[in-house]
């Protein structure tokens, strides 16, 4: 008993031009004599060579088809390719759509070369897509692709694959894998059920979450030229970026619940945009930028919400506990409404970039929230207007000299206080733990009325203007100079001199607190009075020329050779 098998065919095409379905348009090999029309089966590979453009005049099944560099397939009309593997389109190969719709059911197709055509359309059900990383869509025209429910790789850039103005849907129940892709039409995520995952950047007029499924934006850049609406399912921000880019329009809406940021940024970088979705609206981080007037009401920033450009806040937000204010504009403004009055989220507020902040009011920082001044950033406090810290002062820019007062206070253990000028008080009235100066500080007087412990810090110069008093506390002198141009007044506290240098430099008459100083120089003019009652220790003592240095009665001078 003899049986004989039947063995799939590979055929390459040997015509400039020709129709699929014809046997004469195929070779057994590479420059071979063509196959008779009976050869052709749907178990058969082919492949397009190089110069050739083959047409699918009708619907077409095969095994595979490969299309070489400088090779076209184009269908003549609206057609369904039927593959048991994948329609291959190597670099430099073409599928040219113009006009013609290509469906593909079960079929995969991967892209190395050019998808193009103007109205063209490619519509798949359960196959995947894969674009290489040479792979480029570029089809005009509204209905370009039909996502189906199949996954689609892109391993090029969103913008590689532009498909025109079709309106992207993504529907069906199954899991499903999109990659970045580009079109002026609106993207629709509208699954009853299971997961779309983004694996790329969507560029696209219009955002829709719908449907009891799961959007899930991943860790692409999203850009949207229109309205990003919220109706049912789940929207997951997860760590991406979505830039909100209309204008002068309602740019979020819908059911505030629907999205889950996540660890995602929105960035609403239109002109005078409304967020109107119903309920509290919760954002990860959150950007105002462009010009206009951003209308947030209801709105709450977990992360950091940075303010931009000229774009101002219609409200201050609900900040969560962790939550940061940012100001990264290279364009002068003055604050608004978003920096309240007192701010207790702690992660504080943030001057960055090279535009110059002017406060709009007082500024109190609660209990371990800082203040931080970037490299290169400006802040300019308005006249009289005062500061509170609670928490740090991070000043590695510009504090333009002031004329409000500033205090620290609170209870934060080893808090630092960068430098600031200000003709204003300065008080530190910490009722415990310890504030040190990491920054040179200009004030004018000079008060310490807190149990709490200030430290000058290392190798510093610390100068005011007017009178130094004492009432409680500890003050450590540590390496740092400490200039004081009015009168001393200690009723309680403590001094510690370190290796320090205390100056008395004023005009008139001063009192000096009867402390133990490691170098004391006296200057200007006037009497200079050591306070009566105590001895007063120097290590050495200056006087330069003008002053004078009056020890009364019970006062004595001991000075301890260094």
């Amino acid at each position: 008993m003899l049986s004989c098998s039947g063995f799939a065919a590979t055929y390459y095409s040997r015509v400039a031009t020709g129709n699929f379905a014809t046997a004469g348009t195929w070779s057994v090999n590479r420059s071979g004599t063509p196959t008779n029309a009976t050869a052709l089966t749907a178990a058969d590979i082919f492949i397009i060579q190089t110069g050739n453009s083959i047409t699918l005049a009708a619907n077409q099944s095969a095994n595979q088809i490969t299309i070489e560099s400088g090779g076209t397939l184009a269908p003549n009309n609206n057609r369904t390719l039927t593959l048991t593997n994948t329609l291959i389109i190597e670099s430099g190969g073409t599928l040219s759509l113009t006009t013609r719709t290509l469906t593909f059911g079960a079929s995969s197709l991967e892209n190395s070369g050019n998808i193009t055509g103007s109205t063209g359309e490619i519509s798949r059900t359960t196959g995947t897509f894969t674009n290489t990383a040479s792979g480029t869509v570029n089809i005009s025209g509204a209905a370009a692709f039909v996502m189906g429910t199949g996954d689609f790789i892109n391993n090029n850039t969103s913008s590689s694959v532009n498909f025109g103005s079709s309106a992207i849907t993504i529907s069906g129940t199954a899991n499903q894998s999109i990659g970045g892709f580009t079109t002026t039409g609106r993207f629709t995520a509208s699954k009853t059920a299971g997961t779309t995952t983004l694996t790329g950047g969507i560029n696209s007029a219009g955002i829709t979450k719908s449907g009891a499924g799961i959007l899930n934006m991943g860790s692409g850049t999203h850009t949207t030229t229109n309205t990003v609406i919220l109706t049912a399912g789940t929207m997951n921000g997860s760590t991406s970026t979505i830039n909100v880019n209309i204008t002068s329009a309602t740019a979020w809406q819908g059911t505030a619940s629907v999205f889950v940021p996540d660890a995602s940024t929105v960035n609403f970088g239109g002109a005078a945009q409304t967020i109107s979705a119903t309920g509290t609206k919760t954002f990860n981080n959150i950007t105002l930028s462009n010009t206009g007037v951003k209308t947030i009401a209801s709105i709450t920033v977990n992360g950091i919400l940075s303010i931009e450009g000229d774009a101002t806040a219609s409200v201050a937000p609900t900040y969560g506990a962790n939550a940061t204010l940012r100001y990264n504009t290279a364009n002068p403004r003055t604050v608004g409404a978003e920096w309240l009055a007192t701010f207790v989220a702690t992660g504080g507020v943030i001057i960055d970039n090279t535009g110059e902040i002017t406060t709009n009011g007082n500024k109190v920082f609660d209990l371990d929230v800082p203040l931080t001044i970037n490299t290169g950033a400006t802040l300019s406090p308005a006249a009289g207007h005062t500061f509170s810290f609670g928490g740090d002062l991070i000043n590695n820019g510009t504090w333009t000299a002031s004329t409000g007062a500033v205090t620290i206070t609170l209870t934060r253990a080893n808090q630092l206080i960068g430098s600031f000028s200000t003709s204003g008080l300065v008080t530190m009235s910490k009722a415990s733990e310890t504030a040190t100066f990491t920054g040179n500080i200009n004030g004018g007087a000079f008060t310490i009325n807190g149990a709490g412990t200030l430290d000058l810090g290392t190798g510093l110069t610390h100068t005011f203007t007017g009178d130094w008093t004492n009432t409680d506390g500890a003050l450590l002198a540590n390496t740092s100079a400490l200039t004081i141009g009015g009168t001393g007044s200690v009723t309680s506290g403590t001094f510690t001199a370190g290796t320090s240098i205390v100056h008395f430099n004023g005009t008139g008459a001063q009192d000096i607190p009867a402390f133990t100083y490691y170098q004391l120089i006296l200057s200007g003019s006037g009497a200079k009075t050591i306070l009566t009652g105590t001895t007063v220790s120097v290590y050495t003592i200056e006087i330069q020329n003008g002053p004078t240095l009056d020890l009364p009665g019970t006062a004595f001078l001991n000075i301890i050779k260094p």
